[in-house]
């Protein structure tokens, strides 16, 4: 080793560490920052175990030895001193193989295993600051599998902010007698993700300000009606600002009643974004929405929220603050959807009308259903400058491979040019390039309006990055690489293939 290096002081060679931990971007079978430092020689290994820091992140993902592992997890509790804890259980690489050839059970079980290491871990409750427990098992629930969320309701949780759960095959068999309810004792948490089965037995304390709700295609559905009476209450707290709904986790027999509730709720969320198409048409019967500045609706038929709703009262103004509308792969049989829609959201500043190929189904929802985009743009329905009258900004986004026509291009910049007021045309890099090939002399003579903006996006990267909405996630929590490190809400909805 490198004298001058040596002669480092010690307090500089910590942060030198903790910055290369924090930049690498751990595969599974990388070794991991803080042992490869700690392996460099005496005086490094030294320091390093002494940085309490450096060991306070920890992560159990896919399969790897539980005994090996079980000593890790100690080790890093050990040398993390009172050093707050950000963990990560992460089981979803598990695929069932024949019984036959591969028996299983419990005791032995990945799923087991897993959670005996999270049992460890509770031991050192006080210090968790963000717990992530993602397992994806069989349907196979027992004692051993879901006894660990028991003690959680009398431990104390003094420094926990962000809490994820998603279990939802390990809990379903779990009676409401199984598992104590009530809220956790987290005076800071402030966001939460969690799958509607353990929704109703760990409900999130009223001083959240985030709320993820999770369901994937495949997974059991909640307990009708307490799921839907828990949030309910939750939606109705003052702390809680931002939620995202994410799948279709209410079951169609309990939508009917579900949609003819009359009560309507006055909530102080701000932002919202919702892929269910039975909350969604909650958001217009049954909400009141004084503070909402953003609203997210992702692959909605647009007919089932509106074929049967009231007409519109323009004095009841449920979204009078909202600014931003985003419409990611919905489609509408029909412009008189999208004209009630925008009756109801007529204060929009910003729309985003957003196709992306990572969501796009072979086949539509409904033979005739079309995308918004073609409805919008084909049936010129903004060039009506009553529709949504106050627009700043407009932003296409359609697959690189999908066609537009000349046509199609001119009536994007039709209903820029004819708006009363300055109004943007937002698109990505990767449509700006192609659409200017459809027309590149109109693209030319309206580039030169300055009413063009250019989104710096290509065609491999999500256009999901650049939408508008806040912080998941406090700056400085980094995640496993193989962790899904950015939204739940921009992954496909039947994501069973993506770990295969």
């Amino acid at each position: 080793m490198n004298a001058s290096i040596l002669n480092l002081p010690i307090e500089l060679l910590s942060l030198i560490f903790e910055h290369h931990q924090n930049q690498t971007q751990e595969e599974p079978n990388d070794l991991l920052a803080e042992i490869v430092v700690s392996h460099v020689c005496s005086a490094w290994r030294s320091i390093a175990i002494g940085h309490p820091k450096l060991w306070s992140w920890y992560a159990y993902r896919h399969e790897k030895r539980h005994k090996q592992e079980l000593e890790r997890l100690v080790v890093y509790l050990e040398r993390s001193c009172n050093h707050p804890l950000y963990l990560w259980f992460v089981l979803r690489s598990y695929l069932p193989g024949p019984r036959i050839l591969h028996p299983r059970t419990h005791s032995d079980s990945k799923e087991s295993r897993a959670i005996s290491l999270l049992q460890k871990a509770t031991e050192h409750a006080r210090r968790w600051r963000c717990i992530s427990i993602d397992i994806r098992g069989e349907e196979e629930s027992d004692q051993s599998l879901w006894s660990f969320f028991s003690p959680l309701q009398n431990l104390s949780f003094p420094e926990l902010e962000t809490f994820e759960v998603y279990v939802p095959h390990l809990l379903s068999s779990a009676c409401s007698g199984d598992l104590c309810g009530g809220e956790l004792a987290t005076p800071k948490l402030w966001f939460v993700r969690i799958d509607p089965i353990p929704f109703a037995h760990f409900i999130p304390p009223h001083s959240i300000t985030t709320l993820e709700l999770h369901w994937e295609y495949g997974d059991p559905y909640p307990l009708m009606p307490n799921f839907f009476q828990e949030l309910w209450d939750i939606m109705a707290s003052p702390m809680l600002t931002t939620v995202s709904i994410i799948g279709e986790m209410l079951d169609d027999e309990y939508a009917k009643e579900f949609r003819t509730k009359k009560k309507r709720l006055s909530t102080s969320i701000k932002n919202l974004r919702c892929s269910s198409s039975i909350f969604s048409s909650a958001i217009f019967r049954h909400f009141q929405f004084p503070q909402l500045e953003v609203l997210w609706l992702r692959e909605i038929v647009l007919r089932e929220i509106f074929e049967d709703v009231q007409p519109i009262d323009p004095t009841s103004k449920i979204f009078p603050s909202l600014r931003t509308l985003i419409l990611l792969n919905c489609e509408s049989a029909q412009d008189s959807y999208i004209i009630t829609l925008a009756q109801y959201t007529q204060n929009v500043r910003h729309l985003f009308v957003i196709q992306e190929p990572d969501f796009l189904e072979e086949d539509p929802f409904d033979l005739g259903e079309r995308s918004v985009f073609f409805v919008i743009v084909d049936e010129k329905i903004l060039s009506n400058t009553t529709i949504w009258p106050d627009l700043d900004t407009i932003t296409f986004s359609r697959p690189i491979d999908y066609d537009v026509s000349s046509e199609q291009v001119a009536s994007c910049i039709d209903i820029v040019q004819k708006r009363k007021k300055q109004c943007m045309l937002r698109v990505p890099r990767y449509n700006a390039e192609r659409w200017e090939s459809e027309d590149p002399v109109l693209w030319t003579s309206f580039s030169d309006t300055g009413k063009l903006e250019i989104i710096p996006v290509d065609a491999n990267k999500s256009i999901g990055r650049w939408l508008p909405w806040p912080l998941r996630e406090p700056q400085g929590i980094k995640r496993p690489a193989d962790i899904y490190d950015g939204d739940p809400f921009l992954r496909p909805m039947d994501s069973s293939l993506e770990y295969l």
